[in-house]
């Protein structure tokens, strides 16, 4: 299996997460542990799995090492959406490197296991005319809801090329025939506010932005009259693409309700299950999972 030798070569290269990747093993459903051996499938098509292994690794390490500056400087590290593309995005071997490694994490991290829990209960619940998603990404999320069929029109907006070109690529691989999605490669600040989404989906959006106040109130009026979106905003969580820092579950709340949104759902993930409340006394992430709709 894909996934042994992925592992294998993992934990020759770190040793120290043989206990946490065992560990996190054990939460796996055999749903995951198929779509995770699936999508080893699809990245070895495209990379030599040493390449994958080092995209984790890569991951890993600097992720670490965000961690410790910000532990030391109690801020991140860059603090402009110019910074982080000098020194991250227009790096094409960092970014290849950064993608495939959270292709892996979202298997072996278990706050990432979680949060992907979250969205696919949601989305399991939701249903309408239309579903937006903003940031795709690799376009894994996509196509999942794409793939239930919940909605008549599906639409992803990202202003990287490269992520609408993985997404583009994903869904031309695994998406059921039959409906309709669309494709979008632009800023999500500039969509028509007169198209309104019954659900609308920000996943690792909010932080990369200088100002993601902004970025709620457009979601907010991008909503149908009853619609919701599901925003994660993490909390304390150091990455070398994070700009915008979310300082405690309070100040997250105030955002939301500054954006003129109420709190519909919200789940607070954090490392191995540890209270919020010493979560932020000891400056670890804390990942707010919310539905939100508009106040009315």
């Amino acid at each position: 299996m894909l996934t042994e030798r992925l592992l294998d070569g993992i934990l020759r290269k770190l040793p120290g997460q043989t206990f946490t990747i065992k560990r996190v093993r054990k939460m796996w459903t055999q749903e995951e542990e198929a779509r995770f051996e699936r999508e080893l499938e699809y990245l070895t098509e495209q990379h030599p799995l040493e390449r994958i292994v080092d995209g984790y690794v890569f991951l890993t390490e600097t992720t670490m090492e965000e961690g410790r500056y910000f532990q030391e400087h109690g801020g991140y590290r860059y603090h402009s959406f110019e910074e982080v593309d000098k020194r991250v995005y227009a790096d094409r071997e960092k970014m290849t490197l950064c993608m495939l490694g959270l292709s892996v994490a979202e298997y072996l991290w278990e706050t990432i296991l979680l949060i992907h829990r979250f969205y696919e209960k949601t989305i399991r619940k939701v249903c309408g005319g239309s579903y937006l998603e903003i940031g795709p990404g690799h376009g894994k999320y996509f196509l999942e809801a794409y793939n239930l069929g919940k909605f008549q029109k599906y639409v992803a907006v990202d202003v990287s090329k490269t992520a609408i070109g993985m997404t583009d690529a994903y869904m031309k691989r695994y998406a059921v025939p039959g409906g309709y999605y669309e494709l979008l490669c632009r800023d999500a600040t500039e969509l028509d506010t007169r198209e309104k989404y019954d659900f609308i989906v920000a996943q690792e959006v909010l932080e990369h932005l200088e100002d993601p106040l902004g970025m709620l109130r457009k979601i907010g009026s991008l909503l149908s009259e009853n619609g919701q979106a599901y925003v994660l905003m993490p909390i304390m969580a150091p990455s070398k693409q994070h700009i915008f820092l979310f300082r405690d579950v309070q100040h997250v709340k105030q955002m939301v309700k500054q954006a003129g949104l109420e709190i519909v759902e919200e789940a607070y993930i954090t490392a191995k299950g540890m209270p919020v409340e010493e979560a932020e006394k000891k400056r670890l992430p804390v990942n707010a999972c919310l539905i939100v709709k508009n106040s009315h």
